[in-house]
């Protein structure tokens, strides 16, 4: 009845073998190299909750290592000598965030990479779609014109295929920039920073349109 454990982990192209299943690293007496649990091989042979974030950055090729892992009952420990290999734990969680589903980088997630098949395979019918909260959004930007415009906003970017978002962290800082004394133009004004007086005057123009601020 106790919570699991919650380990996360950042990836990258940068990753290696080692952040998933361990490293050799020099914590012995005199320097010596002992082997040293990585988040994900810790997760599984002890029973936790473990978050690969940013999943869809890393480097395709190095994920493959734990596939086998992921489809049976053993993950196999290169680096660690006198037990080889972990049994996986009944409480073991694996959960695998990204901002694309592995298909490969997109106009707005350019810094993605596409996902080996075999590795997608292992969470086919696992997959879930989460879009922005409109209601934790109400919750967390409490300020019902700010909020409208925003979301206004966000509806004309989309309409237009503008290759700009805003997302639920934007809302909470200029909920924040608000509290702070910012009026609504003023934060419009921060938000249109570097943006072409086109696609400026396509969100604008359809918001007065609509009634909205700014």
């Amino acid at each position: 009845d106790e919570p699991l454990p919650f380990y996360e982990t950042p990836c990258s192209a940068g990753i290696t073998e080692g952040h998933l299943l361990g490293r050799l690293l020099p914590t012995g007496e005199a320097g010596a190299f002992e082997y040293t649990h990585a988040v994900l091989s810790k997760a599984y042979e002890e029973g936790c909750v473990c978050c690969l974030e940013e999943i869809d950055a890393s480097d395709p090729n190095t994920l493959l290592c734990v596939n086998n892992a992921l489809e049976t009952e053993q993950m196999t420990i290169p680096n660690r000598i006198e037990k080889w290999y972990a049994k996986r734990h009944p409480d073991f969680i694996l959960i695998i965030i990204g901002n694309t589903t592995g298909s490969g980088a997109d106009r707005v997630y350019c810094g993605r990479n596409q996902l080996d098949g075999a590795f997608i395979d292992r969470f086919k019918l696992r997959m879930i779609e989460i879009d922005y909260d409109p209601v934790l959004e109400a919750k967390l930007c409490p300020n019902d014109d700010l909020l409208a415009m925003l979301h206004t906003w966000r509806e004309k970017i989309v309409e237009a295929k503008l290759r700009r978002w805003i997302s639920t962290r934007t809302i909470i800082e200029a909920y924040e920039d608000f509290e702070c004394g910012d009026s609504l133009d003023d934060i419009a004004d921060n938000f249109f920073v570097g943006w072409p007086e086109d696609e400026k005057n396509i969100v604008v123009a359809s918001t007065e349109d609509d009634g909205g601020c700014f």
